[in-house]
């Protein structure tokens, strides 16, 4: 498995966020009116058998509006979120215990 870096970029003129690396096209997060997340969820969805970790680079975004900081941090949730997903799924599943009845004869059926 691989791991990424996705590069977060902002066009305030376009009420967008742009983020780039995480597939051939970027993917863009509208903030003009409702915020809607499934774009870069449904990727995450898909990369989630090939990829260890995202990393996630917005350090040279422009001072932000409160909305922008809104978005700012969901996206970084939605990726912490992620790499917690997969950081968990490779620990060991334990088997699920067996409980033995004194009385397993005397079942009905």
């Amino acid at each position: 498995m691989a791991n990424l870096i996705s590069k977060l970029s902002l066009n305030s003129e376009n009420s967008t966020f742009i983020l780039s690396g995480l597939m051939r096209d970027d993917i863009l997060v509208d903030y003009s009116s409702d915020i809607d997340f499934t774009p870069l969820v449904t990727v995450l969805t898909e990369l989630i058998d090939t990829v260890d970790q995202i990393s996630f680079d917005f350090e040279n975004l422009p001072a932000l509006s409160e909305k922008e900081s809104l978005v700012l941090n969901a996206l970084k949730d939605i990726f912490n979120s992620y790499n917690e997903c997969i950081s968990t799924d490779d620990l060991p599943i334990s088997p699920a215990p067996v409980f033995n009845s004194p009385d397993e004869d005397d079942l009905p059926f």
